[in-house]
């Protein structure tokens, strides 16, 4: 569970890896420079960018930089694009390793962004 589910009227109860995702869509939902006065997280404005190249690669920096600092239940091991589509969604893959109480578990999580909305969405496949 995630540090803030727990101030929730009702907070889920479900699994890591549901709240690792739950917590990086959030995240990454957030517009860079609003999410919060403290720290600068979120996607920024990728339409600024010269080619769809640079925008694509500077987001997975993004991407790697937000999972690093905030998402400490995940350690990456690769992260690449997968392509878009029509729609301007593009599609990233993250494969690492889910780090339970234990031992680390792999998985694989798609990212799916919204170049000229922002909306992000993150999904969790079988492993890796």
């Amino acid at each position: 569970m995630t540090f803030l589910s727990r101030f929730l009227p009702d907070p889920p109860k479900d699994d890591m890896l549901a709240g690792v995702v739950r917590n990086l869509t959030h995240l990454l939902s957030s517009r860079r420079e609003y999410g919060s006065l403290l720290c600068s997280f979120g996607m920024a404005d990728y339409l600024a960018e010269h080619n769809a190249r640079s925008a694509v690669m500077t987001m997975i920096r993004e991407i790697e930089e937000t999972i690093e600092l905030y998402e400490p239940r995940l350690r990456v091991e690769s992260i690449r694009a997968l392509g878009s589509d029509h729609a301007l969604w593009v599609y990233i893959e993250v494969r690492g390793v889910l780090m339970l109480p234990t031992w680390g578990a792999a998985c694989c999580l798609i990212i799916k962004c919204h170049v000229p909305t922002g909306a992000v969405t993150v999904e969790a496949i079988d492993g890796s």
